[in-house]
């Protein structure tokens, strides 16, 4: 049997308490942000480094995200000494307005699909990257209310099965430290090894071509030319989801790219990301050799004399220690941004031995790598924690847990 639902309106409201902290530079702040929510714990910081408004909120507080629902961020101000308690104001504040409900339990129901799926659902016709919803419509979602007795119950009940998934991803994550351990070490042995029987060479001897990526606008339907961004290569593997395009006649036939060109990250906001490499080997059955493929400005490709320089050899020199030794080295960091440049990744030096020694040693990377993937996807199939973590929600919003 069902329970009866009712709106959040009933028992909480939204409140809007606009605050400027840099208006008060000195004061200090607790900052309920989405980067803050990410770590699930509020940043500590002054009024001067804030330069955008808040919401003033306080302990008790519900913070609904109204940006991208189809993230779910539900977030209780908890109890905290600090009275300047802020938030962004991409979060509405639900403050209760009677008894009945606990913050706690609001915060666990606004969170179960059974109240997310609704709202998901209101925004999707809009723009994936600004989807945002109406701080009425947050209030209209109808959840159910037990007795305080019931309500603290199920507060205790998912907090316990919580910690146990926190646990599997605790240990889920220590197997992905040691498969990206067992390649990192690997790494340094071969190219230690190398480099003490091989003088360096720098790249630019070895290179056929060095340039820059298009920056021609792309858009996500279909074209003549796939553009290449970050996300395409960040991981280190070559994705080939969610291409964007741009017409045929925007870039010019230098630009495209060819099996075996390897393609360098060349700027980010994050500085691990920079110097992060992956080749141009596409799979035939994610995307035709017909589709001419090109690369954004963000990135940088190389492409080599494969009569002295393996590609992959490049690559996984540059994703050791020693190359991630010298990326750090040449990179620049400006308005937040971390650099490199072309003329500077020409004169990285690295050990270069014979095109047959480079096969061998690529052909044990390669095993090496593989090995280490597969580990990485026993893991992340193991458990499907964010699975888990739904399913929890759902049956406490049913009173089944």
């Amino acid at each position: 049997m069902s329970r009866p639902l009712r709106p959040i309106r009933d028992f909480a409201q939204a409140v809007f308490e606009p605050l400027e902290p840099k208006e008060t530079p000195a004061a200090s702040f607790q900052l309920y942000s989405f980067e803050a929510f990410d770590r699930r714990e509020p940043t500590e910081t002054s009024g001067e480094t804030i330069q955008s408004a808040k919401w003033r909120v306080q302990t008790g507080d519900v913070l609904f995200a109204k940006l991208n629902p189809r993230i779910p961020r539900v977030w209780m101000v908890g109890s905290t000494p600090n009275k300047n308690a802020i938030c962004s104001t991409e979060f509405v504040p639900l403050r209760m307005t009677t008894g009945e409900v606990l913050p706690a339990y609001l915060e666990i129901t606004a969170q179960a699909p059974q109240c997310l799926v609704p709202i998901q659902a209101a925004v999707k016709a809009t723009t994936k990257s600004h989807q945002r919803v109406r701080p009425d419509f947050i209030l209209d979602q109808r959840i159910p209310v037990p007795s305080h007795e019931e309500q603290l119950r199920t507060i205790a009940r998912v907090r316990e099965a919580m910690e146990r998934v926190e646990e599997i991803e605790s240990l889920q994550q220590e197997r992905l430290r040691d498969s990206e351990r067992l390649l990192g070490a690997s790494l340094t042995e071969v190219f230690r090894e190398t480099t003490s029987k091989h003088p360096p060479r720098t790249l630019g001897s070895v290179l056929k071509d060095c340039r820059y990526g298009t920056s021609t606008k792309c858009r996500a339907e279909p074209d003549h030319v796939a553009v290449l961004r970050i996300p395409n290569v960040s991981s280190g593997v070559l994705s080939l989801e969610d291409l964007k395009y741009c017409a045929r006649d925007a870039v010019d036939e230098a630009s495209l790219l060819s099996q075996g060109d390897l393609l360098i990250i060349r700027t980010n906001g994050s500085p691990s990301l920079v110097g992060r490499t992956v080749v141009y080997q596409p799979d035939p059955s994610k995307i035709s050799p017909k589709t001419k493929v090109s690369f954004a400005s963000y990135l940088i490709r190389l492409r080599f004399d494969e009569s002295r320089c393996i590609p992959e050899f490049v690559r996984y020199y540059l994703a050791s220690s020693a190359g991630r030794q010298a990326i750090n080295r040449i990179r620049r960091s400006s308005a937040g941004q971390s650099n490199i440049n072309s003329a500077n990744i020409k004169l990285i030096s690295l050990p270069l031995p014979g095109i047959d020694e480079q096969r061998r040693i690529v052909e044990r990377l390669t095993e090496i790598e593989r090995a280490s993937c597969a580990l990485a996807i026993e893991t992340d199939h193991n458990v499907d924690t964010k699975s888990l973590r739904t399913a929890i929600l759902r049956q406490a919003f049913s009173g089944k847990l």
